[in-house]
């Protein structure tokens, strides 16, 4: 019963996630490819402030998740959760604030010099700041109630939630900019499906969210490393994009980033496992063998799904560019960056299963300090190696980053808990990779020597069937969890 449940809940969320991914991807790609480029570059503020969802991830809607999932009392769980809602409201008024004063002035009204909005006839400087600064505060209002669900166990119900609000959000989009394709309307079209969002957890959850508002228990402080943890993992994740920001031309920052913001998207196939991994962890942590054997099942089976996303592209990006003619109405630039950034976001995605339990026991004060060596030591590969006029050095070094910090972590999880990740496993890891990495090779290029010349729709259905396949025999993988 425990495996079938475990099994229908990593199933169930990967759809809701891919749901929500559908949505976000439908937003920026039609956002690039409607706006005019000076009109695109407006989200750029929207991209920055949405760092602070991960900032909040890290440390209190982890927190949120570990304690929930731990705490017996139904009325301690709600006590637990008014406490981080109000703190929430609180900072949201700072937030926006903060945005219509500091944010408006040194930003908005220099780069908007008396341009006015045509939405709404006002000061366009004035609307960037209101909407972008709601938009972040549904944002993260929205990813409370679902850690909220998460953490009491509810992963399939915030599935369920999470895909009829990404088809709503989606048909909301679609139907503004079927009328107006402009900046205002694109973001009006966000805010308002967040809205939506908003009401449909609200209503849907309100049986097991009971916010009550006496507040005298204490709870566990934030481990004392939390913060810097967060903060320097948003960094090395994203110092390749804060450097550029400085030092290349406006074009191809244009494409990295367009590059970044793609893969991102994979990171749902991550998500699913972590929301199911972590809490688990949290909850029985002094189970050894238990633990161990969760890592190494999720591990295999995430595993044969990236190494299938990776082999792809990087054996077939120009395939797709050229057999779906993407650079008729995309300029997408260096194809070889898009596949060095691809492999950086293997290491990045497969490295969940290790943050994972560096959060669910709170081992944080060595991922913090890896973060931040790794930071130092790479600021003067990006000075010496950078070209103004190219990305690629910046996207090797992003590579070797990710890598270093995989394995250093794998490393001192292996010296500080040699039980769970013992040598046999760290052996296993690798093991796997190869063994995947070898194996889908060659089905893929026997399917490319086979089938591409004598029908290219042929060889495409028959990659998208040997994804399904692989996304199967993940799954059932997930049959031997115990």
């Amino acid at each position: 019963m425990e495996i079938m449940s475990y099994k229908k809940n990593v199933n169930k969320i990967l759809i809701s996630f891919s749901f929500h991914a559908l949505f976000n991807f439908s937003f920026v790609f039609f956002s690039y490819l409607f706006l005019k480029p000076k009109d695109f570059s407006y989200l750029t503020g929207l991209f920055i402030f949405e760092g602070l969802l991960t900032f909040f991830d890290l440390t209190i809607y982890n927190y949120v998740i570990k304690y929930l999932s731990a705490l017996k009392r139904y009325d301690d769980k709600q006590k637990l959760i008014s406490f981080f809602f109000v703190k929430l409201l609180i900072f949201s008024l700072l937030f926006l604030l903060f945005n219509l004063t500091f944010v408006k002035f040194f930003y908005w009204d220099k780069i908007l010099i008396n341009e006015v909005s045509i939405f709404y006839r006002i000061n366009l400087s004035f609307f960037l700041t209101l909407i972008i600064s709601l938009i972040v505060i549904f944002r993260i209002l929205i990813n409370y109630l679902r850690v909220i669900l998460i953490g009491n166990f509810k992963q399939e119900l915030f599935s369920n939630i999470q895909i009829v609000s990404a088809i709503t959000k989606i048909v909301i989009f679609f139907l503004f900019i079927n009328n107006s394709r402009t900046i205002e309307s694109i973001l009006f079209a966000y805010l308002f499906g967040l809205i939506i969002e908003f009401l449909i957890y609200i209503k849907f959850s309100n049986k097991i969210i009971k916010f009550k508002l006496n507040l005298k228990k204490e709870y566990p402080k934030f481990p004392s490393y939390i913060i810097l943890f967060a903060i320097t993992t948003i960094l090395i994740f994203n110092i390749d994009r804060i450097f550029l920001s400085y030092h290349l031309i406006p074009n191809e920052i244009g494409k990295y980033n367009f590059f970044r913001v793609m893969l991102s998207f994979f990171f749902i196939i991550s998500i699913s496992y972590y929301y199911n991994l972590f809490p688990d962890i949290s909850r029985i942590n002094s189970l050894k063998k238990i633990i161990k054997n969760k890592i190494y099942i999720n591990f295999k089976s995430l595993n044969i799904i990236l190494i299938f996303i990776l082999l792809n592209i990087i054996l077939f990006s120009e395939n797709y560019l050229i057999d779906f003619k993407i650079n008729n109405f995309l300029d997408v630039g260096n194809i070889n960056v898009l596949k060095i950034l691809t492999v950086a976001m293997y290491f990045n995605i497969i490295g969940v299963i290790l943050y994972s339990f560096q959060v669910g026991v709170f081992f944080l004060k060595i991922p913090a300090f890896i973060n931040l060596f790794l930071i130092f030591i790479s600021i003067p590969f990006f000075i010496i190696f950078y070209k103004a006029d190219d990305s690629t050095n910046v996207a090797i070094i992003h590579l070797f980053l990710n890598i270093f910090w995989f394995f250093l972590n794998l490393f001192f999880l292996n010296k500080n808990f040699k039980k769970i990740f013992s040598r046999d496993l760290v052996i296993f890891f690798i093991k796997n990779f190869f063994i995947n990495f070898v194996v889908l090779l060659v089905i893929l290029l026997f399917l490319y020597f086979l089938i591409y010349n004598l029908s290219k729709i042929l060889f495409y259905l028959s990659i998208f069937f040997c994804f399904l396949y692989c996304m199967k025999i993940s799954q059932r993988i997930l049959n031997k969890y115990v």
